[in-house]
């Protein structure tokens, strides 16, 4: 339909520690659906701090949701492991080269059907997570979604969550989860006058964009 795309795909299978070492081909087809249709986290949009004990509120969208139908969700936090070899986590999800692990008796339920507030928003699942027992101060984590549809299991991952102030988190002020501090490299008055100094040329309207568009797409395989 006009809202999707079937993408396939052809996945180099490559031998541990062996980059251009070939051991098998992956056929995979992927469905890429527009932002709407797509499953994502509503809220928090951004990363956030949160205080121990304290209950977040979650929100999300799942892709191809049936309004009619209650889904069986499991949420579990998974906590960023900073600062060592995370060579024995060769299984566990990576970010930047570091392990996501499990946080022992995070895991929570819910159940329950779709709701949308217009015409013209998605059908969105609300819940809480309690930041409880196995979280300690300085911890950075996901929550990860996870849900079966379809006789299909999907997962997704929400944004960084810090266990901390109870504070939400900016590009501005949040150096600890990796984001980069703002920096300005002119003054106005110095980039008014450089844009003054190039008005003659901009004034042509000259300059010709090609704009593309991709996707980054990130698969487990279990065993072959």
């Amino acid at each position: 339909s006009g809202s999707e795309m079937d993408v396939p795909s052809t996945i180099a299978l490559t031998a541990p520690g062996q980059p251009h070492v070939t051991v098998a081909l992956a056929t995979m087809q992927a469905k890429a659906v527009a932002l709407l249709d797509s499953s994502l986290f509503l809220q928090p949009s951004g990363p956030t701090a949160v205080r121990p004990g304290a209950s977040e509120k979650l929100l999300w969208a799942i892709s191809g949701v049936d309004r009619a139908r209650e889904y069986d969700f499991s949420m579990s936090g998974y906590r960023l492991q900073h600062g060592q070899s995370t060579r024995p986590y060769t299984s566990a999800r990576k970010v930047s080269g570091e392990a996501l692990l499990p946080v022992a008796s995070s895991r929570q339920r819910f159940r329950g059907a779709c709701k949308s507030d217009s015409a013209g928003s998605p059908c969105s699942f609300e819940s809480t997570f309690t930041f409880g027992k196995g979280f300690s101060l300085g911890d950075q984590v996901v929550i990860r979604l996870s849900w079966t549809s379809g006789g299909i299991a999907h997962e997704m991952y929400s944004p960084l969550f810090e266990v901390g102030s109870g504070r939400r988190l900016s590009a501005q002020s949040s150096d600890s989860v990796g984001l980069a501090p703002a920096r300005r490299l002119w003054s106005q008055a110095a980039w008014d006058a450089r844009v003054d100094r190039h008005a003659e040329g901009c004034s042509r309207r000259d300059l010709r964009f090609k704009v593309g568009a991709g996707m980054l797409l990130r698969g487990k395989v279990d065993s072959i």
